[in-house]
């Protein structure tokens, strides 16, 4: 949009505004200020573009609110979300939120975003291609979650599980993921492929947080073995 569209866009009145708000902290804690969101994207288009995905955005207020995520009810993961059954939008949906906590450097929302698609794949399954290459077009190619799907594909893979669609996609795969999984697979010869997916190397913590975490948590590691299926319907939390 040029300056001068904007210019000519009408100003959001307060009759017309939805009462959806946000909360804007300045100087740390020190100073907060809560101001509805249309009027805020209206002239930022810093805060518009955080807000451009309203099912992310959704998401991110659950956790705000709640320290929640997408589908966790009560400690369980559960779908009660009426799409959450389709594999490939949950997927998406939660590559876009670890996607924006870590544009917007929101780093415990970017843990437990992280700790959610762990536990989706904990036992079984591979995150779609789509999913992939979202994440290597927005993230660093060194982030946590570019590294676990590395990881789990490097691992899990098995031709035989792609569909015509997945088929398809193969060729848009990015060239860093690509190189990722050579290099694994490299990595891997040394040491075998009878190696677990540990949830804490994806955690961002050095190795006295990494204890206590995994004291805490207590969770067991990801299943090595291929797999086409997707996870089990429902986990115990990590918390």
């Amino acid at each position: 949009m040029t300056e001068m569209s904007k210019l000519n866009r009408p100003r959001p009145t307060f009759s017309e505004m939805s009462q959806n708000t946000v909360i804007i902290k300045v100087d740390g804690d020190h100073h907060s200020y809560v101001i509805h969101m249309d009027l805020l994207v209206f002239y930022s288009e810093y805060f518009k573009s955080a807000f451009d995905d309203p099912e992310t955005f959704k998401v991110f207020m659950d956790w705000l609110y709640a320290q929640k995520v997408l589908g966790e009810r009560d400690g369980f993961w559960t779908y009660e979300h009426p799409k959450a059954r389709d594999k490939h939008w949950l997927d998406a949906r939660l590559a876009g939120l670890y996607c924006f906590a870590d544009q917007y450097e929101i780093f415990q929302l970017r843990r437990a975003a992280m700790d959610a698609i762990y536990a989706e794949y904990r036992h079984a399954g591979l995150p779609p291609y789509e999913t992939v290459i979202k994440a290597f077009q927005t993230l660093p190619h060194t982030s946590p979650l570019c590294k676990f799907f590395t990881d789990i594909y490097c691992i899990r893979f098995d031709q035989m599980c792609d569909d015509d669609q997945q088929r398809k996609l193969r060729r848009l795969l990015p060239h860093e993921f690509l190189l990722a999984i050579m290099l694994k697979h490299a990595e891997l010869k040394g040491v075998g492929y009878n190696r677990d997916l540990k949830l804490c190397d994806y955690h961002e913590h050095n190795s006295e947080e990494r204890k206590a975490c995994e004291m805490e948590r207590g969770i067991g590691d990801t299943s090595t073995r291929p797999s086409c299926e997707p996870g089990p319907l429902s986990w115990s939390s990590p918390q």
